[in-house]
């Protein structure tokens, strides 16, 4: 039998999210991906998957001030998002690069 599969929308500014199928609650940043909810907006998307991953908390970010700091420049739009980032691995890439010239 499949898994219960859920989405949630998170805001940034928010502290924690009610995780009405999981009866507790639980970071936002633990249950955020680093994708947009839609393709024509930035709102943050979740992380898609089982109950247990919204448990677990499976999530790319490695803590919250990484998902805060990735959300707050995450780009609005695609072509803008080309000279930045549009994923986690292109951020860390680019946050070491802001990192090594800043040294």
């Amino acid at each position: 039998m499949g898994g219960l599969v859920i989405a949630f929308r998170v805001r940034v500014r928010s502290h924690f999210l009610d995780m009405k199928a999981g009866g507790g609650k639980e970071r936002q940043w633990r249950m955020a991906s680093d994708t947009p909810g839609s393709g024509n907006t930035t709102n943050i998307g979740s992380i898609y998957g089982n109950l247990d991953d919204f448990k677990l908390g499976n999530t790319p970010f490695e803590s919250e001030t990484e998902f805060l700091d990735y959300w707050r420049n995450y780009e609005k739009t695609a072509e803008l998002r080309k000279l930045k980032f549009s994923n986690i691995r292109e951020y860390r890439s680019w946050k070491q690069q802001r990192t090594d010239t800043n040294l």
